[in-house]
């Protein structure tokens, strides 16, 4: 045996080694997850098994530590893959995919974030009828596209309904997560995404974006809205208005609020003792961790 292919062989042992390893520690996660499970049932304390918060952690933390060759989001795919499959290990699981004019486009989304193995179906009738599967089947979460994205092919102001169902509808259903968690500066952030709505509670994680969706007596122009936001410590970003009717004066606008803002929370009271009688209701629709932006690679001809 030449002393190269001794080399070689040693080098695919020790790759062998490190696989069996891997596996086994793959193993001894979910064991612990499933002893998690197991103290929270024992302790009556047992509920949903998606934590989106503790996802974006997690996550975070891999891409923060990661280092060499393989592109990080190599890694943040294994890991989506893993957590997904461990959801699903403690009990029913599926994503409702909105099925518009670029299925495609969303359900890859959903595929890259909830793995192989989720159960997937696509909803060709539109964002209502997701809303309604999210409702109707346990354990399932809804893939939807951000409001107003152009890819929902819908009617003028129909696409944008969909936000304001989860008012007028099942109050269980909240926007916990944004697809995808992760992109490379420069890609949009506004548009051509798509947020995940389901029965699950959203959890702060340090860099938080939170939904607000805000009914007026009558219209409102940006530049008023920026100052009773700024007014009560509020930076936020419009994202959407809807219209109920024509003729009707009342009016729906959806707020991206860049920060963690719950039930209670003393901001919300700032900003209608600002609006006085202008603002009817404000409520929160959920919101998702912030996603990561990762520094565009440098080309061979350092541009």
């Amino acid at each position: 045996m030449t002393s190269e292919k001794k080399l070689l062989d040693d080098l695919r042992g020790e790759i062998d080694q490190i696989d069996a390893e891997v596996h086994r520690l793959y193993r001894r996660r979910v064991e612990v997850v499933e002893e998690i499970a197991a103290l929270k049932n024992s302790a009556g304390t047992g509920g949903a098994t998606i934590r989106p918060g503790r996802e974006a952690e997690i996550l975070r933390r891999l891409i923060v530590r990661h280092q060499g060759p393989l592109p990080v989001e190599a890694i943040v795919r294994i890991w989506r893959e893993m957590i997904s499959a461990v959801v699903a290990l403690q009990g029913p699981f599926s994503v409702v995919v909105y099925g518009g004019d670029d299925l495609l486009y969303f359900w890859d989304l959903a595929r890259a974030h909830y793995g192989s193995t989720t159960p997937m179906i696509h909803s060709p009738e539109g964002p209502a009828h997701v809303l309604h599967l999210v409702g109707e089947q346990p354990g399932a979460v809804g893939v939807l596209p951000a409001p107003g994205d152009i890819r929902t092919g819908a009617p003028a102001g129909e696409s944008d309904a969909w936000w304001v169902a989860l008012l007028l509808g099942d109050v269980r259903l909240k926007i916990f997560a944004r697809l995808p968690f992760v992109l490379r500066d420069g890609e949009s952030r506004e548009r051509d995404h798509a947020l995940v709505v389901g029965p699950v509670e959203r959890e702060q994680t340090g860099d938080d974006i939170t939904l607000l969706a805000i009914e007026t007596a009558g219209e409102v122009s940006p530049s008023r809205f920026d100052g009773w936001l700024a007014g009560a410590g509020l930076e936020a970003t419009r994202l959407d208005t809807h219209y109920p009717t024509r003729d009707a004066p009342r009016r729906y606008y959806l707020y991206a609020a860049h920060d963690y803002v719950a039930t209670g929370d003393n901001r919300l009271a700032l900003l209608r003792a600002a609006a006085g009688e202008e603002i009817l209701n404000v409520n929160i629709l959920g919101g998702y961790a912030a996603p990561v932006v990762l520094a565009r690679p440098k080309s061979d001809h350092g541009e």
